[in-house]
């Protein structure tokens, strides 16, 4: 929804095509995504704590 509006306002002032070619051009040419709130939930009930604070590590299975 948010990556929808940002692409929007870029095809506005026409470029879209400009901001494809930088580092950001993955975000403009992957395909929506949706995000599933059960999955979230479990995946943070088995959340364990991460010896790097800027990364978040679950215990799946093993």
């Amino acid at each position: 929804m948010v990556m929808s509006k940002i692409k929007e306002r870029f095809e506005k002032y026409d470029l879209l095509e400009r901001a494809k070619q930088y580092l950001f051009k993955q975000f403009f040419l992957a395909p929506p995504m949706q995000a599933s709130g059960v999955l979230i939930h479990q995946l943070l009930l088995r959340k364990v704590k991460s010896q790097n604070p800027v990364e978040l590590q679950f215990f799946i299975g093993g």
